[in-house]
């Protein structure tokens, strides 16, 4: 009796296809392409502006300068 269950999977990482066309030569699954299989392209820097509010950006912006304080201090001990 044949199992067949067709999923969607979104790849996170590049060996992650090796993986599975690892699985597809043992027989275990079958890749299939699919029209709407595609690359998400990620966004510009420049198309992030307004992204965060102020508040959490000057938030951010201190939690960044403490940890490189941190860093440094511990970096020159």
């Amino acid at each position: 009796m044949f199992f067949v269950e067709i999923i969607s999977i979104e790849l996170k990482n590049k060996k992650a296809i090796s993986l599975l066309k690892e699985l597809e030569d043992i027989g275990l699954i079958r890749l299939l392409s699919t029209s709407n299989s595609r690359k998400i392209a990620r966004p510009k820097p420049s198309q992030l502006k307004g992204f965060l509010s102020e508040k959490t950006a000057n938030t951010l912006l201190k939690h960044i300068e403490k940890s490189r304080n941190e860093w440094e201090s511990r970096s020159t001990s």
